[in-house]
Order: C-alpha cells, then structure tokens, then sequence
C-alpha cells in the first residue's frame, strides 16, 4: 500500500512539481532533467531565455509538461545518451527544441504521403 500511495504521490509531483510555481520554469526543468539524467544516464542541456520566467503559469506549465513528455519518450525509446533542450522567442511565440543522439526513425515510413506534416 505504502508504494502505491508513494507512485501516485511521485506521479503527482512530476504533473505539476511545486518548485514550478515557487522557483519557476527553468529550475523546474532542471530538476526534472537532473533526476531523468540520473536514472537514465543521459546527459541533457537545457538553454534557455530569460524572458520564460514572465509567461503566464499555464503556459509554463504547458512547456513543462511537453518537455516531460518529449524527454521521457527520449528515455524510453531512443537509446540516447545525450539530448539537447532549447527555448527560444520567436516572433508571436515561444520555440521549444529538444534533440538528442539516439537512434530515429523515418517518418516517410511511419505516415502515409497525405498524413504527412507539412514540415516533413
């Protein structure tokens, strides 16, 4: 029971970690990234601008959670040991890139021709 009650309790605080809203965004994200680099053994660098720390919480949130999601799918999928994270302004809104080192897969081959993105 205990173990259960301490997943969910972790499971909670990986959603929304209290030091986002104490601290803000960028440390938030490094702590996240410290923990995933040391269960994982992956390096990973986040760059950042300043300016981040001024959005509105529920868009850091949002970059919080799709720099989760886009890290763990790294962790699990890619075999990497290195990843790069970064998040820049560009004109009307925020660019977040995350790359990495590991192994890829062609999307040509993934998605039919029509479904293809148009940035593909």
């Amino acid at each position: 029971m205990e173990i259960s009650v301490n997943a969910v309790h972790r499971f909670a605080r990986e959603l929304r970690p209290a030091v986002l809203d104490d601290l803000g965004l960028i440390p938030a994200l490094h702590a996240y990234n410290e923990s995933l680099a040391k269960r994982k053994k992956l390096k990973i660098q986040l760059t950042a601008f300043g300016g981040v720390e001024a959005l509105a919480s529920a868009k850091r949130t949002v970059l919080y959670r799709v720099a989760q999601e886009a890290l763990n799918n790294v962790a699990r999928h890619a075999r990497a040991t290195q990843v790069k994270m970064s998040i820049c302004k560009i004109p009307g809104g925020i660019r977040m890139e995350i790359s990495d080192n590991g192994k890829s897969f062609q999307v040509e081959k993934r998605l039919p021709q029509k479904a293809a993105p148009a940035w593909v």
